[in-house]
C-alpha cells in the first residue's frame, strides 16, 4: 500500500513541478542569455552559444552543439573534468550522473515518478530524482 501511495505522491509533486518550470521557461524564452566566452577542451574550441548538453560515456563524451543542424562530437574527456571548466556558467546545469544542460535550450520539461524529463530540441534528457532539489534551485536563479 506504501508504494502506489509514494508513487502518486511524487508523480504529482513531479508533475505540478515540471508545469511551474515551464511556465518559467515560458516567461523567459524572450531573453536569452549569451555567453562571450568560450572554452577549450582538448584542443576542441567550444562555444558555449552552440553547447545544449552533453553526454557521459565512460571516459568519453558526446557534445550536443546547436549549428543549423543539431551536430554531435565525440571527445575523450570525463564529465567531471567538464562541469570543472563550466560550474562558473550559471545556465550550465548537471541534471544526470551522465548529463550536462545549457538551459537556455531547455523547450519543455515534464515530470514523473522518476523524476523529470526535458526536451531540448529534438532530444530527451533526463533530471534524476536526487538532482531533482539543484535543478530547481538552479533554474529559479537563472
Amino acid at each position: 500500500i506504501l508504494i502506489p501511495i509514494n508513487f502518486n505522491r511524487l508523480n504529482t509533486k513531479n508533475i505540478n513541478n515540471a508545469n511551474a518550470l515551464n511556465y518559467n521557461i515560458k516567461e523567459n524564452s524572450l531573453v536569452t542569455k549569451h555567453v562571450k566566452n568560450s572554452i577549450k577542451v582538448n584542443n576542441l574550441k567550444l562555444d558555449l552559444n552552440q553547447f545544449m548538453f552533453a553526454k557521459s560515456e565512460g571516459n568519453y563524451l558526446e557534445i550536443y552543439l546547436n549549428k543549423q543542424h543539431p551536430n554531435k562530437i565525440l571527445i575523450r574527456v570525463t564529465l567531471k573534468n567538464l562541469e570543472a571548466l563550466l560550474k562558473t556558467y550559471p545556465n550550465i546545469i548537471k541534471t544526470h550522473r551522465s548529463y550536462l544542460v545549457n538551459s537556455n535550450y531547455i523547450e519543455k520539461i515534464n515530470g514523473n515518478a522518476q523524476g523529470y524529463q526535458l526536451h531540448i530540441n529534438k532530444y530527451i534528457v533526463p533530471v534524476s530524482r536526487n538532482m531533482i532539489a539543484n535543478f530547481n534551485l538552479s533554474m529559479k536563479h537563472i
